[in-house]
C-alpha cells in the first residue's frame, strides 16, 4: 500500500504544479458536511490510505502531513506506517495547528489550494485569516482531485422516498412553520440549509445517497411563503415532486443552488458557518445579510416526537434480538472453527438482515479482538483481520438503521480466560455505564456536568478514556446528531441542556495500547422524572451485558440492583423472539445477581 500512496501523491503534486498550488488542503468532507461520506468524496483516504472517519491531510511539493484526533492517534500510526505521509496528533502538546503549519511551511506569494465546497464557512474564514496574513494566495475553485484521480467514483444518487405519518409523527407542513417561525424571530427572510440530515428532517424524506447514512444529497433554500429543494435529477418523481408542490416545496436541479443564490434580492438569510460550504457562503450577493446561526431544525430534530419514540423502541426491539443472538453465537464458537473478526461482523450483519425493517448499518461495524480494541475506533482490513480466540475480549460497536429508527451498541464480550487487571477495568467501565444510566438530574443540566458520572469511576483509578461519553442520535437519521453530547470538554455552543425526547449514548471506556480495550454502550432516552423540576434516562438498548468478567465487589448495591432490572427487561422483552436453546442461554445470563 505503501507504493501506491508514494504514487498518488507524486502523480497528485505534479497536477499541484500544473495549477500552480504549493499545498492542498484536503479535509474529510462532502459539500453538505456530512459525518459519512460517498466514496466520491475520499480524498483524504485516496491520498494517503488512512481510513479513519475523520482527518485533514495537506500536501506540498516536499511531504504530506495528517492530522487526526485522540480516537484514531494508533490507528492512523498502523496505517501511515511505511508511507511518507506524517502525523500530526491534533490537541496534543507541541502539535501545530492546520493554520499554523501553513503558515510556517508557506512563503509570501506562495499558493495555498483546496475545494471551497468541502471546506465549511467557519472553516473557510479561520483558514482565509491566517493565509491572507501571511501573504499568501489562496485557489479555492477548482476541485483538482478529479485530474489526478484516475477513475474517480461518481457521486452517488438513489430513490428517495416518505416518510409516512406513523413515522414522522409531524407533517412536513407543521415542521416548516415551527422553523418559520424561528426564522421571524431572527429577523431572517431566506434560510439556507444544506446538512443531509437537516433536510431530510424537515421534509420527512429519506435515501440511500450514503451509506449508514439515510439520505440523499440536497440543498434547500426556505421562504416565509415557499421553499425550494435541489435534488439531483431522477432522485424524485413526479409524484413525489406533486406531493411537495402542495405544501409549496419546489423542486430544482442539484447543480442550480450557486445561481440562485447568486441571484438573490436584499435580503436577511439566516444560515449555519459550520455548516454552509465556503463556497456558498462566498457566492452571495453583498446585499445579503448574514444572520449566522445554528439551523433552527438541530435542536427540534433532536427532541424526538412520541411516534418518533414509538418507532426507536421498536427498532432497539429489533436490534437487541439480533445481537442477543450474536452474543449467544460468539459464545458458543466451536473450539475447531476459525473466526476472525471480519467473518464476525458478516455474521452479524447477516442477523441484523434477518429483522424486520433493516436496511444497512448506521456505521461501520468495530469488531475488535484482543489488542486490536485498544484503538477505539478500529476497522478490521483484509491486513489486520485477527482470530477470535478463546482467550481474552472481544469489542463490537455496531449499529443499524431500521425503518423504525437507528441504533448503536457496544458490547465487550469475554471470550474465555481474562487477567485480574482486565476484570478490573471492565468493571470500572461499567460502574461508569450504570452511574451515567441511572442519573437524575436537573432540567438546565449539559453534557459536561454528566460525564463525571460516566468517568468518575476510572479517573479515581487514574484511567480515563480519550473520547467522549456520549452522542446524540437521529431517527432514522445520523448516528451521530447534535446538540446533545456527552463530554468533560464542550464548547459553549455544544453544551446543550438536555431534553425531555432526546436520545443519547452512553458508553464510556479503557484502552490499554497493545493490551485491550473494553466499552459498553447503551442508548438512553432523556424522560421526565416523577419529581417535579427533574429528569432521568430511559434505557432504550436491549442486549445482555457480560458478567463474567466482573468483580462484583466493586459494585455497590444501586448499581447491582440497576443490573438486575435491566436484564430482567431484556429477557421478557427479547425471549419471545428466540429458539428455545438461546431462550434458556439468556435466562441463565440474565438472572439476577448473587451476592
Amino acid at each position: 500500500m505503501s507504493e501506491v500512496i508514494r504514487e498518488r501523491l507524486e502523480n497528485f503534486r505534479n497536477v499541484m504544479k500544473k495549477y500552480g498550488i504549493d499545498a492542498w488542503i484536503a479535509p474529510t468532507n462532502d459539500f453538505h458536511g456530512s459525518e459519512y461520506i460517498g466514496e466520491h468524496f475520499k480524498v483524504r483516504k485516496y491520498l494517503t490510505g488512512f481510513t479513519g472517519s475523520v482527518g485533514t491531510v495537506a500536501v506540498t511539493q516536499k511531504g504530506a502531513w495528517l492530522w487526526v484526533d485522540g480516537r484514531y492517534f494508533v490507528q492512523a500510526e498502523n496505517q501511515l506506517a511505511g508511507t511518507e505521509v506524517h502525523l500530526f496528533k491534533s490537541g496534543q502538546p507541541n502539535v501545530p495547528t492546520l493554520e499554523e503549519f501553513l503558515a510556517q511551511e508557506l512563503k509570501s506569494g506562495e499558493t495555498a489550494g483546496f475545494d471551497g465546497r468541502v471546506l465549511s464557512a467557519s472553516e473557510g474564514k479561520k483558514l482565509r485569516s491566517v493565509l491572507k496574513e501571511n501573504k499568501i494566495n489562496i485557489s479555492s475553485s477548482r476541485d483538482i482531485v478529479d485530474e489526478a484521480w484516475e477513475n474517480r467514483p461518481a457521486m452517488e444518487k438513489t430513490p428517495a422516498w416518505f416518510l409516512t405519518m406513523d413515522e414522522a409523527g409531524e407533517s412536513r407542513a407543521d415542521k416548516l412553520e415551527r422553523v418559520r417561525e424561528e426564522m421571524v424571530k431572527q429577523g431572517a427572510d431566506v434560510h439556507l440549509v444544506t446538512s443531509l440530515d437537516d433536510i431530510a428532517w424537515i421534509y420527512n424524506l429519506r435515501g440511500m445517497d450514503i451509506a449508514c447514512s439515510p439520505v440523499i444529497q440536497a440543498y434547500t433554500i426556505i421562504t416565509l411563503d415557499g421553499a425550494v429543494l435541489f435534488a439531483q435529477s431522477g432522485v424524485l418523481n413526479e409524484a413525489q415532486r406533486d406531493v411537495l408542490e402542495k405544501d409549496r416545496i419546489f423542486v430544482r436541479d442539484y447543480g442550480d443552488i450557486v445561481q440562485v443564490l447568486e441571484k438573490l434580492p436584499e435580503c436577511t438569510l439566516l444560515m449555519d458557518p459550520e455548516k454552509v460550504s465556503d463556497e456558498l457562503y462566498h457566492c452571495l450577493p453583498e446585499h445579503v445579510t448574514k444572520k449566522e446561526t445554528t439551523d433552527p431544525s438541530v435542536l427540534m430534530k433532536a427532541v424526538k416526537n412520541l411516534q418518533e419514540i414509538k418507532q426507536v423502541r421498536s427498532a432497539h426491539l429489533r436490534d437487541g434480538v439480533a445481537m442477543t443472538r450474536y452474543m449467544y453465537w460468539l459464545k458458543h464458537i466451536p473450539e475447531t472453527v476459525h473466526v476472525t473478526e471480519m467473518e464476525a461482523a458478516d455474521h452479524l450483519e447477516t442477523l441484523r438482515r434477518g429483522q424486520k425493517g433493516y436496511l444497512e448499518p448506521s456505521f461501520e461495524t468495530i469488531s475488535a479482538y484482543g489488542k486490536n480494541a485498544a484503538m477505539c475506533h478500529y476497522i478490521s482490513t483484509r491486513e489486520t483481520d485477527t482470530e477470535i480466540k478463546k482467550e481474552g475480549f472481544y469489542l463490537v460497536d455496531a449499529g443499524g438503521q431500521y425503518r423504525a429508527g437507528t441504533t448503536d451498541i457496544t458490547r465487550t464480550v469475554v471470550m474465555g480466560t481474562v487477567t485480574e487487571e482486565q476484570k478490573f477495568h471492565y468493571t470500572l467501565v461499567l460502574k461508569g455505564m450504570i452511574d451515567l444510566a441511572k442519573a437524575r438530574f436537573h432540567q438546565g443540566t449539559n453534557g459536561q456536568m454528566l460525564d463525571y458520572l460516566a468517568r468518575g469511576p476510572l479517573l479515581e483509578h487514574g484511567l480515563d478514556f480519550n473520547h467522549g461519553t456520549g452522542h446524540g442520535v437521529g431517527a432514522l437519521l445520523n448516528v451521530h446528531e447534535p446538540p446533545n453530547f456527552i463530554h468533560w470538554r464542550l464548547p459553549d455552543h455544544l453544551k446543550t441542556v438536555f431534553q425531555e425526547g432526546m436520545i443519547t449514548s452512553d458508553e464510556p471506556g479503557v484502552y490499554v495500547e497493545g493490551s485491550h480495550g473494553i466499552r459498553i454502550e447503551n442508548l438512553i432516552l432523556c424522560v421526565k422524572d416523577s419529581q417535579d423540576g427533574l429528569l432521568h434516562f430511559e434505557t432504550l438498548t436491549l442486549c445482555p451485558i457480560d458478567l463474567s468478567a466482573v468483580k462484583m465487589e466493586y459494585l455497590d448495591c444501586e448499581e447491582k440492583k440497576w443490573l438486575d432490572q435491566y436484564h430482567e427487561m431484556v429477557y421478557e422483552k427479547i425471549k419471545a423472539f428466540l429458539p428455545e436453546e438461546e431462550r434458556e442461554w439468556l435466562k441463565n445470563v440474565t438472572s439476577p445477581i448473587r451476592d
